[in-house]
């Protein structure tokens, strides 16, 4: 058994093609995917109020942005991820609420097609696909309960974690 969790453990997704960076799994994942040189960013707020994003890397609770594509030109690729997870047994129970936000929209890829996941462990628990149209453009809230697993859609009048997201401008 503690093979096999070890195991559990050590499996990554490849987190951008052609780059070593990994995105991790754990009790709990939030991931975005999508095609283009675009910037998106991935916002996850967790149960006790800890916002991660692109410019807070971590939260008191354990949540960690292990990939953060395409946020500059030394590390750019054309099918990138955005990823935050909690380690295995380090997740907090309770609500997570998370946003896509499009911090740098190229004009020519709009309308930009993504996926958000929220995997538990490396299983794949749930998945939306929407498009950006517009650069700053926000999509969300969802709200995630852990570990009961219901997903919901939230008030899209809610700022990002509260208005703790700072860097991250919430108008359209």
């Amino acid at each position: 058994m503690r093979r096999l969790l070890l195991l559990l453990l050590t499996l990554f997704v490849v987190g951008c093609s052609g780059n070593s960076r990994r995105a991790g799994t754990g009790d709990v994942a939030f991931r975005l995917t999508w095609d283009g040189l675009s910037d998106l960013d991935l916002i996850v707020e967790d149960p006790a109020g800890g916002c991660i994003f692109f410019y807070s890397r971590e939260s008191p609770s354990g949540g960690i942005l292990d990939v953060d594509c395409n946020a500059g030109t030394d590390f750019t690729c054309e099918h990138p991820i955005e990823n935050v997870f909690w380690p295995a047994s380090t997740a907090p129970a309770g609500g997570y609420t998370f946003w896509v936000h499009a911090h740098a929209l190229i004009p020519a890829e709009a309308p930009l097609g993504f996926h958000l996941q929220v995997l538990r462990g490396t299983e794949v628990f749930w998945v939306n696909a929407d498009f950006i149209l517009d650069h700053e453009e926000v999509h969300g809230p969802y709200h995630y309960d852990f570990p009961a697993g219901t997903i919901t859609k939230g008030d899209p009048s809610r700022p990002l974690c509260a208005g703790r997201a700072s860097g991250v401008r919430t108008s359209r």
